[in-house]
């Protein structure tokens, strides 16, 4: 049966030389057996992939990223906004992987403002030790840290307000004190971490509570939440033409929220039939609103459902997986088909971050190559159930 869905031709690797740039054995399974071939080596594969038009292209964005232009990207490590290198007071210590949601707010802010910065990737405990310089400075080796006019600061929240308040161009992120927008943007900061702790609670305990109560309160704190991005004209918390503070206080938790309650509890929070209409306004772009989906700086940041799901055991702990989940449709904005991922395990990997980041979570070091409908891995190579394009 197994046999049956796999594709006519599949590699497999014999030897770790090809990493190296040297040719290695490779084992071509086909419908008639198995034949032995030389496998290219990587400097002929590169020079084939930059003679093509896509390839001219991705070698134009890493140019333009080195010097610090360009689109927002995980690899850039200089960020210029048409200023000078001698403008860049800003230093930012983030996770490697690109996948930590407190580094991701504060990058977020930075895009958003246009505030020159650096980039300086340090590993999240989870997947390895950190440079004995950095804890030098940050004893505790808190992520994200702050590098700003030789002054080191950490905690995202307070580090978004100091640039907030130290740089004036961009969006203004924090309304002024006294001002009816300041008393709602205090108080929605406070729903959003009642709604961190409703997700905790749901997630990591097992079931859905006692009578279902984690479920009901996590699920009647977002309703309030959507309540909320319903009072503005436009798709954000505090109404304007571009997002706030609080709003990318609460996005990078919500977004690992719509993963995680899919895969582990079998909930739907996004999408038709999920009943919070002004979240998905928020998240994706509906009647020529300018959400968070349309925005280039999220979606250089945004990761994927699965990624997700693979990196939150380890940073907070495992989900309790709820057995019904099974019976889970497939979300239809999830960019894996989640029944396949709840009743067989991770054989799906439709991640554009996986294949483009290949440093940092699990998910990222098994994907090797997306094709069409079909996904190799290093496990093999298995038929998608939903070929939605990714979203990142």
């Amino acid at each position: 049966m197994l046999a049956s869905l796999l594709p006519p031709i599949i590699c497999s690797w014999r030897s770790p030389g090809v990493l190296m740039g040297r040719s290695a054995s490779v084992v071509m399974h086909t419908s008639r057996g198995v034949a032995v071939g030389s496998a290219p080596s990587i400097e002929s594969l590169r020079s084939s992939l930059l003679s093509t038009s896509v390839g001219s292209t991705l070698a134009e964005e890493a140019a333009l990223r080195a010097e610090g232009n360009g689109p927002p990207h995980t690899d850039a490590l200089l960020r210029l906004f048409g200023k000078s290198e001698s403008d860049v007071r800003v230093t930012l210590y983030r996770d490697t992987a690109a996948w930590c949601p407190y580094c991701q707010k504060v990058w977020l802010l930075l895009e958003e403002k246009q505030i020159p910065f650096r980039v300086k990737k340090i590993n999240m405990r989870s997947y390895g030790d950190k440079p004995p310089s950095f804890l030098q400075r940050v004893p505790g080796g808190l992520l994200p840290a702050l590098e700003l006019d030789d002054q080191f600061y950490t905690d995202s929240l307070p580090i978004m307000a100091l640039l907030d308040g130290t740089f004036d161009q961009g969006p203004k992120m924090i309304p002024a004190r006294g001002t009816a927008d300041r008393k709602r943007a205090e108080k929605l900061l406070q729903l959003e971490r009642e709604l961190f702790g409703a997700w905790c609670r749901l997630t990591f305990q097992p079931g859905l509570g006692i009578f279902d109560g984690h479920k009901r309160y996590f699920l009647e704190v977002m309703s309030r939440v959507d309540t909320a991005l319903g009072e503005t004209e436009g798709p954000w918390f505090l109404g304007g033409d571009a997002p706030s503070l609080v709003d990318l206080q609460y996005v990078s938790h919500v977004e690992r929220m719509v993963a995680s309650v899919a895969f582990w509890k079998g909930m739907k929070i996004r999408g038709d039939g999920a009943g919070f209409s002004n979240l998905d306004r928020w998240l994706q772009v509906r009647l020529h609103c300018a959400a968070f989906e349309e925005r280039p700086a999220y979606m250089a940041t945004k990761s994927d459902p699965y990624t997700h799901v693979m990196d939150i055991p380890p940073q907070y702990g495992p989900g309790a997986m709820l057995r019904a989940s099974k019976s889970l449709p497939s979300v239809p904005y999830l960019t894996f088909d989640t029944t396949l991922l709840l009743s067989g395990g991770a054989h799906c990997l439709c991640s554009a971050r996986a294949v483009r980041d290949t440093q940092g979570s699990a998910s990222t070091k098994r994907s090797l190559l997306l094709t069409g409908s079909w996904v190799a891995t290093a496990a093999g190579a298995y038929p998608c159930a939903s070929t939605a394009p990714a979203t990142t």
